[in-house]
């Protein structure tokens, strides 16, 4: 059935597929959204746009992901579904992050965190202060992110869960999120695992395991078309190589690290230059159109001043023919006066002489 009972599988079958390729859900979000229109199901609405986000945020199309996201917000803000907003906000943090608008990265994080902190102390709550001190750091405001990152330190040692400074416990960690990704066949779960296990590996000096993890890294990524994963993931496979003594391959994947950099970022430069261009084309077509209806408003301006002036020439003619009429009238009524009384007067003389 076309209700909100399918449009909440539909979100479920989202949150599951997230984790694979991200061409798999576009279907389940486009249709969540059209039945979530028909019937006016704002909760739908508003987690359908946040899900073509995500869709759009994989692709590395950010700008597209960005505008998403709004519209999520503000439908979900305007229905007041508070908690909905975490996944939207969280959204909208890295996309900014990844434009390197910091400062709209670090508002959203902090709405999150004021949505999080009431219901005690979460990992949720410490991932969201780790990003936030993470996007100061990357500002260089030092000073700033470590109130943060210590935050961090708290909470998960109110939780008994260790931070993972050391790179063994790095280890320890990414190795049972790698065995229940590759269980459940989440590709880019399973990728980002097997590319901490690399790091991990590469600095505790196990090479071959550490190279044979970033090459299935950057192979998966590669497969699942996501770019913005793909991009740190050819860097810290250089990386492996050249702490391994490779230098070659280390610079050969290097300089496509560089060139598929350039390559997404004049994507991205040609979709905002397009949506530039189709507002141009919008704003002119409005333009034009407002022009036209203006020439419209003068061409009636005028037709209607010319039939004035028409009727007023009319009126003036009637008013000189009348006017005339009334001169010509009154000239013979002068001269049949005149004439009578050169009548009476002729009878006078004639009845004097008689």
């Amino acid at each position: 059935e076309r209700d909100t009972v399918r449009v909440e599988l539909l979100m479920q079958l989202q949150r599951y597929s997230v984790f694979d390729d991200a061409e798999d859900f576009l279907p389940y979000m486009e249709e969540a959204l059209e039945i979530s229109e028909e019937i006016d199901y704002g909760s739908g609405i508003g987690n359908a746009l946040n899900g073509l986000g995500v869709y759009y945020f994989k692709r590395s199309d950010y700008e597209v992901a960005l505008d998403y996201v709004l519209r999520s917000i503000d439908v979900l803000d305007s229905l007041g579904l508070e908690d909905d907003l975490i996944l939207p906000y969280n959204n909208l943090a890295m996309i900014n992050s990844r434009l390197e608008h910091y400062e709209e990265a670090q508002e959203a994080y902090r709405f999150i965190i004021k949505q999080l902190e009431p219901n005690g102390p979460s990992m949720q709550l410490a991932a969201v202060n780790n990003n936030l001190g993470i996007s100061l750091y990357a500002e260089k405001k030092f000073a700033e992110s470590l109130p943060y990152f210590e935050q961090v330190v708290s909470i998960a040692t109110e939780l008994n869960f260790p931070p993972g400074i050391a790179l063994e416990e790095a280890l320890v960690q990414a190795t049972p999120a790698y065995e229940l990704s590759l269980k459940l066949g989440m590709k880019s779960q399973k990728a980002s695992a097997m590319r901490e296990l690399g790091r991990a590996h590469s600095a505790l000096g196990n090479h071959t395991k550490a190279l044979a993890f970033h090459d299935s890294t950057v192979q998966l990524f590669r497969n699942v078309q996501q770019m913005g994963e793909l991009f740190p993931s050819l860097f810290y496979q250089s990386e492996a190589y050249e702490k391994a003594g490779k230098h070659a391959k280390a610079l050969e994947i290097f300089q496509e690290f560089h060139e598929l950099q350039d390559s997404v970022h004049s994507e991205e430069t040609k979709n905002i230059t397009e949506q530039m261009r189709a507002k141009f084309e919008t704003d002119q077509a409005v333009k034009d159109k407002q022009l036209a209806e203006l020439e419209a408003e003068k061409s009636a301006a005028e037709s209607a001043r010319n039939r004035n002036l028409l009727f007023a020439a009319i009126g003036f003619a009637v008013l000189i023919l009348i006017i005339g009429f009334l001169y010509v009238n009154r000239l013979q009524a002068q001269k049949k006066a005149q004439m009578l009384q050169v009548e009476s007067d002729l009878r006078e003389s004639r009845m004097k002489a008689i």
